[in-house]
């Protein structure tokens, strides 16, 4: 065995299989996370992974505690040519600051807040093969001070030098936020030679990671920049998602694998293999005890992290008959269905519900302890009975309009969808029904959408380059439309503060922000302040 290199501060294994260290048959090179041990898998680059048994997808899924202990999509969207009168004239710029640098679309972007010391960073991932790091500094300001939203736009390359503190313009409707935002470019991501189309932060923002379509996942210190690691093995990478408690980094390849690696070593943990097609999402649910994978082969698959087995397969009649195009789970997920009881004095179920969305219109709400369907909403119906009305929609073929992104609500029992008919639908998972329509006129496809984590309000992003905000009691028309971008808004992140609800009496507006930050086909990257509601 090659002498022990880890740095992520665990042990080597003393012993493997009843033969200790240097005696005898030297035994597979091991790894530690959360209390328990993983077996170094090495793969020939020349030999495909093997797939599960096909006996172990219907197996019990009861010891998924056990197991740890304690999208990227092409945004190619029909009828969207980049163009076309979706896009119409852009507004006034509302951003709080945008973030230039890239030669090419922003593909992907990701946040991440200290919550000691409230230290914001920011990272895109761009058509130009590279990412960028990036500090976000929150000032506080008034509407006499234009300095810092001069600062705010300047900085990275965006907005106008006739716009209002903030980045809010007079003819804007929206209140001045009492604080603006200035970016510092930190370092330039680079060593992908395809485009960089996922990025993420580590749980505690220390490391953060970029992957690109050729294959490559670069992890990289999120304070300097410098590379840690270069990681392969997939054929591109489709998303990344890191674990909720540690440095363990999970990805998608269009191969129809999914590969784990402990990133602070770069061992690889996992690789999970059985999707016929690409793999196109996936995330650790929140408590980290499973891995949840959906792809283009119509199927979503739930596996153990630590076994690496697929221990159930959703699939064929009653379930999606089109890939699978993005997945979300309960934030306040728990796999046994038994969290803290409500204020009725029943069990939480929908804390155990992960929700998935097709290219077949449905969204699909399933219980990962029971491994059971729990519902099926029609998101969208053919267009022959839609109507011509829909920008983009496709000439009477009587398809279905792709389920573009999917969100579960926190606050409330509620679930969302997005999806190419132009609209976002909230969904009462208790009853069923459906509670709103939020119409996105001449914006073609509603792309990517967000709950906030303490209220019912709702952030979606559109192919006309316009972040809405809603308050999903009430739908109508939006409480925001947030313009400032020329084209397809094509990913989002958010940063969200502390209840404020629970935040002392005076504390100064800027005082952890709610913020949202999008990726667009513009080569920008905008942030925005989230408003708030009554």
């Amino acid at each position: 065995m090659e002498e022990d290199t880890r740095t992520d501060g665990t042990a080597p294994t003393e012993e493997v299989n009843g033969v200790a260290d240097g005696e005898g048959i030297p035994g597979p090179e091991m790894v530690m996370f959360e209390g328990e041990t993983y077996e170094v898998v090495e793969f020939d680059d020349d030999e495909d992974p093997g797939e599960d048994d096909e006996s172990s997808q219907g197996g019990d899924y009861d010891n998924v505690e056990e197991d740890l202990g304690e999208g990227f999509d092409s945004m190619a969207l029909d009828g969207d040519d980049g163009d076309s009168e979706q896009q119409g004239e852009a507004g006034p710029d509302v951003s709080l600051a945008t973030l230039g640098g890239h030669a090419d679309s922003v593909y992907s972007v990701a946040m991440h807040r200290d919550s000691a010391s409230g230290k914001i960073r920011a990272l895109t991932g761009g058509g130009d093969d590279v990412g960028m790091l990036w500090r976000l500094d929150v000032m506080p300001t008034d509407e006499s001070d234009t300095t810092a939203a001069a600062a705010s736009s300047g900085a990275a390359g965006g907005g106008s030098s006739s716009e209002s503190a903030a980045g809010f313009t007079a003819e804007s409707a929206f209140p001045n936020p009492g604080f603006t935002v200035a970016p510092t470019p930190v370092a330039t991501l680079g060593g992908h030679t395809d485009s960089v189309g996922a990025v993420a932060f580590s749980c505690d923002g220390s490391l953060c990671a970029t992957g690109g379509l050729d294959g490559i996942v670069q992890v990289w210190d999120s304070d300097t920049g410098s590379l840690k690691r270069s990681l392969e093995g997939p054929s591109d990478v489709e998303w990344l998602k890191w674990h909720s408690k540690g440095n363990v980094l999970l990805c998608g390849s269009s191969d129809g694998t999914v590969w784990m690696w402990l990133a602070t070593t770069g061992a690889c943990m996992q690789v999970f293999a059985g999707h016929e097609g690409a793999v196109t999402c996936g995330l650790f649910t929140p408590d980290g005890r499973a891995v949840v994978t959906g792809g283009a082969d119509a199927t979503v698959r739930i596996w153990a992290p630590k076994k690496g087995t697929c221990k159930h397969v959703f699939q064929g009649h009653g379930f999606h008959d089109g890939g699978v195009t993005c997945l979300a789970a309960h934030p306040l997920f728990d796999a046994t269905g038994a969290a803290a009881e409500n204020s009725s004095g029943g069990d939480n179920a929908e804390h155990s519900l992960v929700a998935s969305g097709a290219e077949d219109g449905h969204v699909k709400l399933m219980h990962v302890g029971t491994k059971k369907v729990v519902a099926s909403f029609n998101h969208s119906v053919g267009a022959k009975d839609a109507g011509a009305s829909i920008v983009g929609a496709p000439e009477a073929s009587g398809e279905a309009f792709s389920v573009e992104a999917v969100g579960l609500s926190g606050a409330q029992p509620w679930l969302a969808s997005a999806g190419i008919d132009g609209t976002a639908k909230v969904w009462d998972v208790t009853t069923g029904r459906l509670r709103q329509t939020l119409n996105h006129p001449r914006s073609g496809a509603v792309t990517k959408l967000a709950w906030h984590e303490h209220s019912p309000l709702l952030v979606t992003a559109a192919g006309d380059g316009v972040v809405r905000c809603w308050d999903a009691r009430t739908g109508g028309d939006p409480i925001a439309e947030m313009q400032g971008h020329k084209d397809m808004v094509v990913d989002l992140a958010t940063c969200f503060g502390p209840d404020r609800r629970s935040m002392p009496a005076g504390s100064p507006a800027g005082a952890f922000p709610d913020l949202l930050l999008t990726a667009c086909d513009d080569r920008t990257a905008k942030v925005w302040s989230v408003p708030s509601l009554s």
